[in-house]
């Protein structure tokens, strides 16, 4: 796996935690650095990454809980 494919997957990891313990609810600010540190690399991410980014965005943007 390259460098690069190794920090897109240890910040998607960190985000999936930060999504999963709702922590876009309780403190957004930290949510919204980590997709904003993301989407700089969405060209050379997964169309799936891709999507839970997106949706990540959309729940912080709407304030709705993770499921």
């Amino acid at each position: 796996m390259s460098n690069l494919a190794e920090k897109i997957e240890r910040k998607m990891s960190a985000l999936e935690h930060l999504m999963k313990t709702q922590m876009h609810l309780e403190l957004p600010s930290a949510v919204a650095e980590s997709i904003e540190n993301l989407s700089m690399y969405t060209a050379h991410m997964s169309d799936e990454d891709k999507d839970y980014l997106d949706c990540a965005a959309d729940a912080l943007k709407n304030k709705r809980k993770w499921e």
